[in-house]
């Protein structure tokens, strides 16, 4: 990853790149510690939580205002589970994994669809959303 903070190329560029180069790390660094996990449970030996856990605590950390803002319901579901003192379920950590993905979706930092489907069999349609 590029390091934002000593980098003179990043003297123009906008804050709001810069937190999504960082939610984008927290992502990665999250999913990284999922897949450490999971290869040392599936390997039989005993998986600690504690990392992945506190990856995606950062990266929920980084969408509160956002979830607070648009008053998101799950929030307090996630919060509590990634509050826990034992360790919680698997199926536990890909909700929480799928609520996070979910977010940054509709911020469109990860969307990769966001070209619009242009219909030319139906130009006309086209001219009346384009006000033609």
């Amino acid at each position: 990853m590029v390091d934002l903070f000593n980098n003179e190329t990043n003297t123009g560029r906008p804050a709001v790149d810069i937190v999504r180069i960082l939610v984008l790390q927290s992502r990665e660094n999250a999913f990284e510690s999922f897949e450490v996990y999971n290869k040392n449970k599936n390997r039989g030996i005993q998986a600690d939580q504690s990392t992945l856990r506190a990856r995606l605590l950062t990266w929920f950390m980084q969408h509160q205002a956002y979830i607070e803002r648009n008053s998101i319901d799950t929030k307090e579901e996630i919060e509590e589970l990634l509050f826990k003192e034992q360790d919680i379920k698997d199926s536990e950590i890909k909700k929480i994994l799928y609520f996070l993905n979910a977010i940054i979706d509709k911020l469109n930092i990860t969307k990769l669809d966001t070209h619009r489907i242009y219909d030319r069999t139906n130009i006309e349609e086209d001219n009346k959303e384009n006000d033609l």
